[in-house]
């Protein structure tokens, strides 16, 4: 086949141009396409968080060590503020720990009533974007008893009266 100058071998017309269609005349018909511009604004997004212990529906007692998983795509490992609360009071801070990698407290539990409760944590990063995360629980300890007693003493006889208590129940 003879192509006509200015035409490529699949038909279209030669150049950075797009065809959009041939004419039947000599001239084809171009179109020149617009640049496309995509602007990515830098935008900086809100941290990772995840309850990592207690666990979901876990029971707790006693002291134990609150561990919370934040990362974020801006701020270096380390670099967040992570706070925890129990039933929405006073946000407690956590300390980073570089070998286990998590943010770490210590908690006494006995400070919270035995029963359900609500862990919450929540991360902030440097532009002051936060996620949260929230896993109920259950508080169990169990106190142990104390053990009392008065006493009458008539002559050479006593008498005890059991003042002891638990508050479990009773004391047997």
């Amino acid at each position: 086949e003879v192509y006509e100058a200015g035409w490529d071998t699949n038909g279209y017309a030669e150049g950075s141009h797009t065809v959009s269609a041939r004419a039947t005349d000599t001239e084809p018909v171009t179109t020149v396409a617009d640049p496309v511009v995509v602007i990515v604004d830098n935008v900086d997004v809100p941290p990772d968080v995840v309850i990592v212990f207690p666990l979901y529906g876990s029971t707790v007692s006693g002291v134990e060590t609150v561990r919370i998983s934040a990362s974020d795509h801006e701020d270096a490992d380390g670099t967040l503020m992570v706070e925890w609360n129990v039933d929405g009071g006073d946000w407690q801070e956590t300390t980073y720990n570089d070998i286990t990698t998590y943010y770490e407290a210590s908690w006494d539990t006995t400070a919270a009533s035995n029963g359900p409760h609500t862990f919450n944590a929540q991360a902030i990063d440097t532009a002051l974007n936060t996620s949260s995360d929230a896993n109920n629980i259950t508080v169990e300890n169990n106190v142990p008893p104390t053990a009392d007693f008065t006493y009458v003493t008539t002559d050479l006889t006593a008498d005890f009266t059991d003042a002891s208590t638990d508050d479990d129940g009773t004391v047997e």
